[in-house]
């Protein structure tokens, strides 16, 4: 990637005031080293509909940052920002994050490859969570009040 498209990406993704995402760095504390990513994006403020994405350094993984990061990213997205279901497309060979959806809650719907489109084709394993759900999965979550910044991901 050259300086102009890093620039183009930065600026779509991660620089603030964009509508319909956004992009946290999930920490390692108490040091506060990068260890991966999250963020939702292709928000549709009609249906409240975003897509989900992560990606944990894979020396970091299996450490608890992903579901951790999750949990936060989520109760942002419907607590917060106001959104009502979030969905992901996951690769069919990788099952690791499957599993991992499927144990935080979210279910697999092979009805959302007929409402969107995929990079990954249509083999990809699709998942879904909407907010009572999350409510009712993670009721203490919801109660607490955690300010993103001084937890495990940030904006």
């Amino acid at each position: 990637m050259d300086e102009e498209q890093a620039v183009r990406w930065f600026s779509a993704w991660i620089e603030p005031g964009q509508p319909d995402r956004r992009y946290f760095l999930v920490m390692r504390q108490p040091d506060n080293l990068p260890v991966g990513e999250a963020c939702f994006h292709s928000y549709d403020r009609i249906t409240g509909v975003a897509r989900y994405s992560m990606n944990i350094e894979a020396k970091h993984r299996g450490h608890g940052y992903g579901t951790a990061a999750m949990k936060l990213l989520l109760r942002y997205f419907f607590n917060e920002f106001g959104g009502r279901e979030m969905i992901d497309d996951i690769a069919p060979d990788n099952k690791r994050a499957q599993e991992l959806f499927v144990r935080f809650g979210f279910e697999h719907d092979l009805s959302l490859a007929q409402t969107y489109d995929s990079a990954g084709g249509d083999d990809v394993y699709w998942v879904r969570i909407d907010k009572a759900r999350f409510q009712q999965l993670y009721a203490a979550v919801e109660h607490e009040h955690v300010d993103i910044r001084e937890t495990s991901i940030f904006e």
